[in-house]
C-alpha cells in the first residue's frame, strides 16, 4: 500500500513581512500614477497653466517608467534586486520631495520624470526579491500577491488623490511617499537575502535611448490628437518617425547577443494577445481619466 502524502511548504514570518513590504511599494507606485489624474486641474490652477502642459505630470511619469523598465530589469540582473531596490527607493523619495516642495513647474515635471525612473527600478526588483526569497511551491503565490497589490493601487488612486487634495494639497500625494519609503526600506534590508548577482552583461544605452525617443514621440503625437481633435501634420510626422525608430531598434536588437527587449517572446501568440490586451486596457483606463 502506497501512501501519497503532500509536502506542505511553510512560509516563515520573515518572508511574509518581506512580501507585505514589497507589495506595499507596488501599491504605492500604482497609487502615485492614478492619484494624480484627478489632481491635474488643481495643479493647473496653482501654476496658472493649461491642462495640456500640466498633464506632463502624468504622461512624463508613465513615459519614463515605460522607457526604463527593460534597462531596470537588466540592472537588476547585473547588481541584484536588493541593491536596485535601495537605489529605487532613494530616487523615488528624492523625486517625491522635489515635487512636494518646488514651485517651478519645469523642475516639477523633470522631478516627475525622475520619479518614473525610480518606479521603473522598483518593478523588476520587487518581483525578483519575491522570486528569490520564496520556495518554488510558493513563488507564484508571491508574484500574484504583488500584482494584486499593484492593481488595487490603480483602483484606490482616483479616490485617495481627491481626498488628499481636499484635506490639504495635491503635493501631499508625493510628500507622503517619503516617510513610507523610509519605513519600508529598513524592513526590506532586514528581511531580504543578501546576494551577489554579477552577470557579465553590458547595458545597451543606445537601445534605451531609442526606446525613450519612440515613447516620447508616441506620447506627444497622441496628446496632440486628443487635445486638438484632429490628425494634424505634426502628429502624423511624430507617428512616422516613431515607426522608423522602431525599425532601427528591432534591427539593432537582432544583432545583440543579449537583447534589451525580448522580441522572441512575441512569437508566442498567447503572450502577444495578453500583452496587447493589457496595453489597451491600461491606455483606455488612463485616457478615460485624463479626458474626464
Amino acid at each position: 500500500m502506497v501512501n501519497n502524502s503532500q509536502t506542505i511548504v511553510k512560509i516563515s514570518a520573515k518572508n511574509w513581512i518581506l512580501l507585505l513590504s514589497i507589495s506595499f511599494i507596488a501599491l504605492l507606485i500604482s497609487i502615485d500614477f492614478t492619484a494624480m489624474n484627478l489632481a491635474l486641474i488643481g495643479a493647473a490652477k496653482d501654476f496658472h497653466t493649461d491642462l495640456g502642459t500640466i498633464q506632463w505630470l502624468l504622461s512624463g511619469y508613465v513615459l519614463v517608467m515605460s522607457a526604463f523598465i527593460f534597462p531596470a530589469g537588466r540592472l537588476t540582473n547585473i547588481y541584484g534586486p536588493r541593491c536596485i531596490f535601495f537605489w529605487a527607493a532613494f530616487i523615488f523619495s528624492v523625486a517625491s520631495l522635489l515635487i512636494a516642495v518646488v514651485d517651478n513647474l519645469t523642475l516639477i515635471i523633470l522631478s516627475r520624470f525622475l520619479q518614473g525612473i525610480g518606479s521603473a527600478l522598483f518593478l523588476p526588483s520587487l518581483y525578483s526579491l519575491a522570486f528569490t526569497s520564496f520556495p518554488s511551491a510558493k513563488k507564484t503565490m508571491a508574484l500574484v500577491f504583488i500584482s494584486s497589490a499593484a492593481s488595487m493601487g490603480l483602483a484606490m488612486g482616483p479616490t485617495i488623490g481627491p481626498v488628499i487634495q481636499n484635506i490639504s494639497s495635491w503635493r501631499w500625494i508625493f510628500f507622503i511617499n517619503i516617510p513610507l519609503c523610509a519605513l519600508i526600506v529598513p524592513i526590506v534590508a532586514i528581511t531580504s537575502k543578501k546576494e551577489e548577482i554579477l552577470l557579465k552583461i553590458k547595458m545597451d544605452y543606445w537601445s534605451t535611448l531609442l526606446l525613450a525617443c519612440i515613447l516620447l514621440l508616441v506620447i506627444i503625437s497622441t496628446n496632440s490628437i486628443v487635445y486638438s481633435g484632429i490628425l494634424s501634420f505634426d502628429a502624423l510626422g511624430g507617428i512616422a518617425c516613431s515607426i522608423l525608430l522602431i525599425h532601427f531598434l528591432i534591427q539593432r536588437q537582432k544583432k545583440e547577443k543579449t537583447p534589451l527587449l525580448p522580441f522572441y517572446l512575441f512569437s508566442n501568440k498567447v503572450f502577444f494577445i495578453c500583452i496587447l490586451a493589457l496595453f489597451c486596457a491600461h491606455y483606455i483606463f488612463a485616457s478615460t481619466f485624463l479626458i474626464s
